[in-house]
């Protein structure tokens, strides 16, 4: 898990690279140019997601949502926001199978919202771990992957995400 991370954070970082003369997000095309580059500032955040014993796992449908029967090694939600002051790139990864559609699309509206933060300036990645939380998607052909859904799992699993990136961002 913790080499995945790195790799995402190694990506990030390689795409931060031109921090010294970012693009404006309205127009990809512009450049700001300063007269020296800016400091790299750099936040991290890391929260435990793992569910409680009997919690459906992801990634098991030949399990047919059989609930988990323990705890072998914790789970993790990670973050990190990577900033020269103007411009500010999160990076989230979680344990998990997938970040199913759904979730992605509420989760990128939350930050966005709460931190002012574009759209484009955030990636979520998933560790793709078939012992990751599942009953946090919603929809048609979710409970066959994710087992069935349970509102209270996933608002959960937001509320962890955002401490996560909470801790990144103020940092």
């Amino acid at each position: 898990m913790k080499s995945s991370f790195l790799i995402a954070l190694a990506l990030a970082g390689a795409a931060l690279a031109g921090c010294a003369s970012p693009r404006l997000a309205g127009n990809p095309q512009q450049q700001i140019h300063r007269s020296e580059p800016a400091p790299i500032l750099v936040g991290v955040g890391k929260v435990e997601i793992t569910p409680p014993t009997g919690t459906p796992l992801a990634g098991y449908s030949r399990r047919k949502s059989k609930p988990s029967q323990g705890v072998r090694d914790p789970l993790y939600v990670r973050a990190i926001s990577l900033s020269d002051g103007q411009d500010t790139a999160l990076l989230v990864s979680a344990d998990l199978l997938v970040f199913p559609p759904p979730l992605v699309e509420t989760l990128a509206r939350r930050i966005s919202s709460e931190w002012n933060l574009p759209r484009q300036s955030l990636l979520l990645t998933a560790t793709h771990t078939h012992s990751g939380p599942g009953a946090i998607a919603r929809g048609l052909l979710y409970p066959i992957v994710f087992g069935r859904y349970s509102r209270k799992r996933e608002q959960e699993f937001i509320s962890r995400v955002m401490e996560a990136v909470g801790q990144a961002m103020e940092q």
